[in-house]
């Protein structure tokens, strides 16, 4: 999501400055007319969908890899690919794992980005993850004895981008050099796997489901094999309720529902099937817990779980997006308490809450507590009072992990990357230093000079090659659509979400705001911008209805 959804513009969102333009350039002044539509489900998101389906039809399941497939036996042409960047930026990291035999080792799993391992306390990471496989990723852990296990498919459901579906579940015995397919094909997106401390055999995983089409491996699996052979032992309300927690907690299991899907026109992030449940005989039978939790009903959206013995915490979202409560239970989950009202930890579900649904207890201390969000919230005293931290680290966070040999160390995996930090979490984070797997919505190239690259990157703003060390921002927000006039290099163009675009004839380092020049009641996540590829004076703009600029989008 948008680096706190535009939060110079829109002061009711927590979130990092909009408009990250370089230190020696004035930023752009804040736009006229910044738009942004009904936000949540509602909001206007067709235009990528309906480029990647046809009429009438959701994305096909399996799609990625039946097209990956087909490519591989196309006949190669042309001269190898290689890696340009970004290295320093990062991007979204949606589960952490560390190698238990290994110290100071760690996996990182990019929602689009495939998985990643750092041997280094996470300063620099490298990949371990082949480069023709799906690379939307959803969980990665590790067993005790170094065996890694991988979900394919990324669990967060998008706001206005595409999220991708995924092959399964996978395994590899020798640090990712190698991995096996362990099955479950048809899970759509695994949200958490979770191994049996005392039968490294015994697996358990939550599969979330298809985003887009109902039924498949949906629900939580065990294998008593070591993934040769499934079975389902807590299956939802109906076709689009699917798992995204499982928790082994001694001889009690804890797993958390979520009935969701997605159309071109909307988005239902929530229904009947929502809800936490435990198993007392693992997973022979199973009861949804209430005790002072929400009833099952439509408005149900995403929840958080984490256990630690009896004491077990859980945020709630609405349906819609917005926070319902923060719940905490000290015998098993038999009853709960909605903890007291706090705005901080309120404003940082913002809108989605149904982006994050994490929460981690402190191994050594449950009262201390972190919770996904916007911003990342802490508690020290067991939900009675919080702090927020949206500012010394990247916003939008998903996972999190302790390291055991080293005490009050802690990974943090957000929209931004890899964070480490030596306190517990609260504060002292330090940020990875290379880690290529920036998630581009966009991409632009310039005849004049090969060196220079410009896209949009999902939460990291508009990136150039120019104007800095590295790659460097300089628009902030979602970066969707770029553009580099092929005749002139210094003309580029640039948007962030709903269809913010700016212009500028100096390469970026200043911006001119020009959507409040054109005519639209309705605009997409991904707004379109094209050059004319005869004379790139020629510029299109498409909102519900076409606008055409013939100056260089001065005026339109």
């Amino acid at each position: 999501m948008g680096r706190g959804l535009l939060s110079l513009m829109l002061a009711a969102v927590t979130g990092a400055a909009l408009l990250g333009a370089p230190a020696s350039a004035a930023p752009p002044p804040p736009p006229t007319d910044v738009y942004r539509p009904v936000r949540g489900p509602a909001a206007p998101a067709e235009y990528r969908y309906l480029q990647k389906t046809l009429p009438g039809q959701a994305i096909p399941r399996h799609a990625h890899d039946l097209a990956a497939a087909q490519a591989r036996r196309l006949p190669v042409v042309g001269g190898r690919w290689k890696s340009v960047g970004p290295t320093n930026i990062g991007g979204r990291i949606v589960s952490l794992a560390l190698d238990p035999r290994r110290a100071d080792t760690l996996y990182a799993a990019a929602a689009s980005g495939g998985l990643w391992r750092s041997t280094d306390a996470g300063q620099t990471f490298h990949s371990v993850w082949p480069d023709s496989w799906t690379q939307a990723m959803g969980a990665v852990t590790t067993a005790p004895d170094g065996t890694l296990y991988v979900g394919t498919g990324e669990p967060n459901p998008g706001g206005g981008s595409i999220t991708y579906e995924g092959t399964g579940l996978y395994r590899s015995k020798d640090g990712g050099r190698t991995w096996q397919s362990l099955g479950l094909r048809d899970s759509g997106a695994i949200s958490a796997i979770t191994v049996d401390p005392a039968d490294p055999r015994r697996i358990y995983v939550a599969a979330a489901g298809s985003l887009y089409n109902g039924g498949g491996d949906r629900g939580v699996y065990r294998t008593e094999d070591g993934g040769a052979t499934w079975q389902r032992i807590l299956a939802g309300a109906n076709e689009f309720t699917g798992a995204t927690e499982i928790v082994k907690d001694g001889d009690r299991l804890y797993a958390v529902l979520w009935d969701h899907r997605r159309r071109p026109d909307l988005r239902t992030y929530g229904g009947v099937g929502s809800g936490v449940f435990r198993s007392d005989d693992d997973g022979a039978t199973w009861r949804r817990l209430g005790g002072g939790l929400p009833a099952a009903g439509p408005d149900v959206g995403r929840i958080g779980l984490a256990v630690a013995g009896d004491r077990l915490y859980a945020i709630v979202n609405k349906a819609s997006g917005p926070f319902e409560g923060f719940y905490a239970s000290s015998d098993g989950g038999d009853s709960w308490n909605r903890t007291p009202d706090n705005t901080d930890l309120a404003t940082s579900q913002s809108s989605f809450g149904w982006w994050f649904g994490k929460v981690w207890i402190d191994p050594r201390n449950t009262e201390h507590v972190h919770v996904a969000g916007v911003a990342l919230l802490t508690t020290k005293d067991g939900g009675a009072t919080w702090t927020a931290d949206g500012t010394s680290i990247h916003v939008d966070h998903h996972a999190m992990v302790w390291d055991p040999r080293r005490p009050g160390r802690v990974y943090l995996g957000n929209d931004g990357g890899v964070y480490r930090s030596d306190s517990d979490g609260d504060g002292g984070w330090v940020k990875a230093r290379h880690e290529p797997y920036t998630q581009l919505y966009s991409a632009a190239i310039s005849p004049q000079d090969v060196t220079r690259i410009s896209g949009g990157s999902q939460d990291n703003g508009s990136l150039r090659s120019w104007g800095g060390d590295g790659f460097n921002e300089y628009l902030g927000g979602d970066g969707e659509e770029n553009l580099i006039d092929p005749t002139d290099v210094n003309t580029v163009y640039a948007c962030y979400q709903y269809g913010n675009c700016f212009r500028s004839t100096d390469g970026g380092d200043t911006l001119t705001y020009f959507s409040d020049g054109t005519t639209f009641k309705r605009r997409n996540w991904f707004t379109p911008v094209v050059l004319d590829p005869r004379n790139p004076k020629i510029l299109y703009y498409g909102a519900e209805v076409l606008n055409r600029s013939t100056d260089g989008g001065v005026t339109w």
